[in-house]
């Protein structure tokens, strides 16, 4: 984003003067007021800003319709990996920009010339003015223009959280993996800690442990972020879909307590109405916007915002640009309402919605040629007959069984049509202050008809017709007739398909289910709503389970939940079917093949070794392992063993896409027994024979070979262990 700057000059004389700048010796002080004090919130502040990097990649670079990926932190893998598919950041970008507070690649061109500097936006000196000097700002400006970025400041946003976090980039050929890291300094140092070729493979990974205890966290953040975010993210959690009436300018929304929203790209900011109170009043808009909910758009750049990128910084441009933004959409929601209105095909019950709500919520007067679309309510008899529901072959009433035939507009109204003779009271979900009840009396199709007249001659055609035997039906009890919360007094429940409920009880996730079970069935047995033996997070690892059935095309089954408590305890045995746990490992058993099976113990090579925190001296170099085996020989187990893990390094970096769709199938299908791995038994028998790399410090281990510096050394002893062994 090319951020508004202000041309300023200063007419007076002085004879002593300063420059602004940061105290000498100050700058740890200042970065750790940028780190610890910039953000409120600093779970939704690393998400914002890597996310939203990652976003300004893909918009930059034509990319757009390409989604980031985003693995939230899981209990079993507490880590945040945020990773987009631009074109990645060379070295010197790299540990410039993650390390120098200010500096930002999204401001648009920026000469290095000091008489350019002191020159107003876009003009340049004329030493610097030449082709190719304006082709590159022109590139630079365009790319600025796309991008919600500039201060600077976020892609250290980390370190809000954490002392270290992991940068990899993929850049033209080689993917460099970088670890910034809060030192006894405090100011901090990043350190390039391993390269190695990467074929066409480009982009940014950014990579953060994460507390268990902020595993939630971060997902409830993340479902809030991310539901502006276009494409969305592909993302390890479902991300609920948000009910509102979209527009090219904003959204309206029925929650009228979630308050305004402002976008600017794919940042959320709320939107105080209060500061720009005075200006919605002037244009009338006040009455109109400030008890109803919705969201606005903005191009890049066109509104401010605090350091921090959490609050919306209300400057007068900010301000103007808000008013403008919010009388755009109230124009185009009009301009849509009087155009339904004139459609002679559109429904009358959504021209009522749309009447009703520009009159009675927006407050705002509709032609008077309209105006008999409006009104709270709608009477469905003919004039000729005010007061009595009129019906041949069907009766209308509230669903107390009083005669009416009054419905009210709104979204939640409907017809319900009683074709199950159980009483009403028993019905869950119904909707009992905005709907009516048909009751036909006879079951030929000609009530249906007459209904259809009746709703179209009070020009509420398209309101919606629900059978009530849809609903589910629970026996009322008591003098009051109220219906029990039946989920006190059942065992047996029917787990909802979709994600788990976020601000609302696990018990949420069911519903009743009464039916005989069958060996087909799957379940759970769960206690407070919760499967034993599992946390929460069953919820989202079940999400992960049906996500990873969907990509090898598998049928997820409905999941059932008996109750276990103190006094009935329920055991698997007393159950029919199969226990969740185990159904899921026999459905992935299923999807192995010699793809999956390769893939896995390349990954197992490949990851045999963790990649040293540094490189000692920096001397590792591509002549180690041609070296090393000259020397030892290529069948040597200590040449084997590189030269394996670089055939299953290079088998994953070809399928990098499927790895980690491989890790989670095998995680679901577990290993037959405990042995350890063909790497871990090669590593192990190296160990043992060369025991002398055991003293060498755990986080570099075997990786102390490899160093050219000290190569020679490590040959002779290894020569000299092998000849001891063969004497």
């Amino acid at each position: 984003m090319i951020p508004q700057t202000h041309q300023r000059n200063i007419i007076g004389s002085s004879t002593e003067k300063s420059r602004f700048g940061i105290a000498v010796g100050q700058q740890a002080h200042i970065m750790r007021i940028l780190r610890d004090t910039m953000y409120s919130d600093k779970i939704l502040a690393v998400l914002r800003e890597y996310s939203s990097n990652a976003w300004d990649a893909h918009c930059a670079y034509n990319l757009s319709h390409v989604p980031i990926k985003v693995t939230l932190p899981m209990a079993s893998s507490p880590t945040l990996v945020i990773r987009d598919f631009g074109p990645g950041l060379s070295k010197q970008d790299a540990l410039f920009h993650f390390t120098q507070f200010g500096a930002s690649s999204k401001r648009g061109f920026e000469s290095d010339c000091a008489d350019c500097a002191a020159m107003p936006t876009d003009e340049f000196c004329d030493r610097c003015l030449d082709a190719d000097v304006l082709a590159r700002a022109h590139e630079a400006n365009e790319r600025a223009q796309k991008q919600v970025g500039s201060l600077g400041v976020g892609c250290k946003a980390g370190h809000a959280y954490s002392d270290t976090f992991t940068i990899t980039s993929w850049f033209e050929g080689t993917k460099s993996v970088y670890i910034a890291v809060i030192d006894a300094s405090d100011e901090g140092e990043m350190r390039l800690v391993h390269e190695e070729p990467c074929g066409d493979e480009t982009g940014l990974e950014i990579k953060i442990a994460v507390l268990p205890s902020d595993v939630t966290a971060f997902h409830d953040r993340a479902r809030n972020l991310f539901r502006y975010f276009e494409p969305r993210p592909d993302i390890n959690i479902h991300l609920p879909v948000v009910q509102r009436h979209n527009f090219k300018e904003g959204f309206l929304t029925e929650d009228y307590n979630n308050g305004w929203t402002a976008i600017m790209g794919c940042v959320p900011y709320r939107l105080d109405l209060n500061q720009v109170k005075e200006l919605l009043e002037d244009m009338g808009l006040w009455d109109c916007l400030h008890s109803i909910s919705g969201g606005v758009y903005f191009p890049i750049g066109a509104v401010q915002f605090n350091a921090g990128r959490e609050e919306l910084r209300y400057s007068s441009a900010t301000r103007k640009a808000i008013v403008d933004q919010l009388k755009a959409l109230v124009d185009e929601y009009v301009e849509d309402t009087l155009a339904t209105l004139a459609d002679p095909d559109a429904d009358g019950w959504s021209k009522r919605l749309k009447a009703n709500y520009l009159s009675r919520r927006l407050r705002l007067d509709l032609p008077s040629k309209y105006k008999d679309w409006c009104g709270d309510w709608v009477i469905l008899h003919p004039k000729d007959s005010p007061y009595v529901p009129v019906g041949t072959k069907f009766r209308v009433t509230t669903h107390e069984g009083n005669p009416s035939s009054r419905v009210t507009v709104s979204e939640h109204s409907c017809i319900y049509i009683k074709d199950d003779q159980r009483r009403l009271a028993g019905f869950a979900g119904l909707s009992k202050y905005t709907s009516l009840i048909v009751s036909p009396f006879t079951t030929e199709d000609g009530w249906r008809a007459e209904l259809d007249t009746l709703l179209k001659n009070a020009r509420v055609d398209g309101i919606p017709i629900i059978p009530i035997s849809t609903l589910q039906w629970f026996a009322p009890t008591g003098k009051s007739g109220r219906v029990p919360n039946e989920k006190h007094s059942v065992a047996t429940f029917r787990l909802k398909p979709g994600y788990r409920s976020i601000n609302s009880p696990l018990s949420d996730n069911w519903v009743v289910e009464q039916r005989k079970p069958t060996d087909d069935d799957v379940f759970v047995i769960i206690r407070h709503f919760k499967p034993l033996n599992q946390a929460e997070q069953w919820y989202d690892l079940l999400n992960q389970d049906r996500d990873l059935a969907e990509k090898f095309g598998l049928t997820f089954p409905t999941i059932y939940g008996y109750k276990t408590t103190i006094k009935r305890e329920v055991l698997p045995a007393d159950c029919k079917g199969t226990p969740y746990m185990e159904w899921r490992k026999e459905l992935f058993k299923g999807c192995v093949t010699r793809k999956w099976v390769d893939l896995r113990r390349a990954d197992d090579w490949a990851t045999i070794l963790k990649d040293p925190p540094y490189y000692p001296r920096g001397v590792y170099t591509r002549e180690t392992f041609p070296t090393l085996a000259k020397q030892l020989g290529k069948d040597h187990p200590v040449v084997q063993f590189f030269k394996k893990r670089d055939e299953g390094i290079a088998l994953i970096r070809r399928s990098f896409q499927d790895q980690n769709t491989c890790r989670a199938l095998w995680a679901r299908i577990g290993r037959k027994n405990k042995r350890k791995t063909p790497p871990e038994l090669a590593l192990d028998s190296i160990l043992e024979k060369y025991p002398l790399l055991k003293t060498v410090a755990k986080d570099v281990s075997l990786w102390a070979v490899t160093e050219l510096e000290n190569l020679p050394g490590w040959v002779e002893y290894i020569r000299l262990k092998d000849d001891a062994v063969s004497s």
